[in-house]
């Protein structure tokens, strides 16, 4: 899975070098909207139904009729994209072809998730790295012939297309039929704090908007060529997580299991979170030979956001154990009061022109939720303990 974006971080950074930060300023923000879409369409109903599916509370039929009632509202994602990328000032072909990048994306992702429910994670990567890889050729050739903003939407739809297609053809998922509305709407509230979960692992997607409202389409294209960069570092931390939530399921009913898986989880993360560290510092050499001197700016955001994607890796750990553990509530709440912050803080911060000064509020966002998320999981366990121990004397 991390492959896979790379190779999707490749096909930014081949139209990063084409375009100047402007004109890949329209392009990212338009993305980046696109992106935010799907997770606002999605709300976190993939990820729900991996852990309902591991927990064997759903068959897969049962999940596959979920995502087939949503299905048909999913096309209102195409209109959605294309009047937000039309404001950026894309021309209509681009900004139609943003539209099915976030059709195809949510198709996508949720065909992947029905694979990763039954713990087939070989599969989803090589379906993945090959539309990609065809993508990735794609671009490098038509980069030579078109516009690189519309080559690369074209080569963003291609990518999820085939991805998706894959997924159903090599996946065997059962054809069910879609399932009542009342069933599929209780499903959605259900996975209403795994949204806000996906939004915080989107954050810095969200940000690239509020840095072109605040500082403009140029400081945007800066920042959002950074960010890509980082992209695929802040990826291995989802994909973590979206591994960790079908063994944390079904290792639930059991405390010591559970206690294990969870702190396998969290020294995992710890790793994880050293690679952003090393990307860091290797940086400021490695940027000016990825890219044009247009973007020579961009390092100082790139260093910044790589400490957030560090937090991130830790944060992604403490959220899927607290959802695991049904403690969906705060999770809510901690999520959307740190992202609102961070938004808020980066759209000030950019109102400075300073692309890197707004990269501050991708880390306020990440660590504000470090600390609320790590109280909350050490006071849970304490509880438990003194649970436990009560029990055993009271016995």
């Amino acid at each position: 899975m991390v492959i896979s974006q790379l190779l999707i971080g490749v096909m930014y950074l081949l139209t990063a070098r084409a375009a100047s930060p402007a004109v890949f300023g329209q392009a990212v923000v338009s993305l980046s909207v696109a992106t935010i879409l799907v997770v606002l369409f999605d709300m976190g109903l993939s990820s729900y139904l991996v852990r309902e599916v591991a927990s064997a509370r759903l068959t897969v039929a049962e999940a596959f009729g979920i995502v087939r009632a949503k299905q048909v509202a999913a096309p209102v994602l195409v209109g959605v994209a294309f009047v937000a990328s039309s404001v950026t000032g894309l021309d209509s072909l681009s900004a139609f072809l943003v539209g099915l990048v976030a059709l195809f994306t949510w198709e996508a992702q949720s065909s992947n998730a029905l694979l990763r429910a039954q713990k087939r994670f070989g599969l989803c990567s090589r379906n993945q790295v090959l539309a990609r890889v065809i993508a990735v050729l794609w671009l490098v050739v038509a980069g030579r012939f078109l516009n690189p903003i519309l080559a690369l939407a074209a080569g963003l739809v291609l990518a999820w297309a085939l991805e998706g297609c894959a997924n159903l053809i090599t996946g065997g998922t059962p054809r069910s039929k879609p399932t009542d509305l009342g069933r599929s709407a209780s499903a959605q509230r259900a996975a209403f704090t795994y949204g806000l979960s996906s939004l915080s692992g989107s954050a810095q997607q969200l940000d690239t908007p509020a840095v072109s409202v605040g500082g403009g389409i140029y400081a945007a294209g800066l920042y959002g060529a950074a960010g890509r960069l980082q992209g695929p570092l802040t990826f291995m931390s989802q994909s973590m997580a979206a591994v960790a939530a079908p063994w944390l399921a079904r290792a639930s009913d059991q405390r010591a299991q559970l206690l294990r898986e969870e702190r396998r989880i969290q020294k995992l993360a710890a790793i994880l979170a050293v690679a952003p560290l090393i990307a860091a510092a290797v940086g400021p050499f490695l940027i000016p030979l990825l890219l044009t001197d247009s973007y020579k700016s961009s390092v100082t955001t790139f260093i910044i956001l790589c400490f957030g994607a560090s937090l991130l890796s830790l944060n992604q750990s403490a959220i899927v154990i607290l959802q695991n553990r049904h403690d969906t509530g705060f999770v809510a709440a901690a999520l959307a009061s740190s992202i609102a912050a961070g938004l808020l803080a980066t759209y000030l911060l950019a109102r400075s022109g300073d692309a890197s000064l707004a990269a501050l509020g991708y880390v306020l966002t990440q660590g504000s939720l470090l600390g609320s998320t790590q109280f909350r999981l050490r006071k849970l366990r304490r509880c438990e303990l003194v649970a436990c121990e009560e029990g055993t004397g009271n016995a």
